[in-house]
């Protein structure tokens, strides 16, 4: 799961179109999700972004960690599994 990466501290009026402006010049994206409230719809701050290319998502990780979307300074990790219990 090298490819895929956790974005954090997104702003709630962050939209999938800005993650996708942002991460698609470091490579190919195979899939783009932001986490929302299933009750309201409103985003909850973050989302996983998945690369073709594990070099890619370490380039995009390299670069976005700490910059600035949205008037937010966003965090950018490698996704790890999640477990039950």
């Amino acid at each position: 799961m090298k490819n895929r990466l956790f974005v954090g501290n997104l702003s709630v009026s962050t939209e999938e179109l800005d993650l996708r402006n942002a991460f698609s010049p470091f490579g190919e994206l195979l899939s783009l999700t932001l986490v929302r409230d299933r009750e309201t719809s409103q985003s909850r701050g973050f989302g996983f972004i998945e690369f073709r290319s594990s070099d890619d998502a370490a380039r995009a990780q390299r670069a976005l960690d700490g910059q600035g979307l949205k008037g937010h300074s966003i965090v950018v990790s490698a996704a790890r599994d999640r477990r039950d219990g």
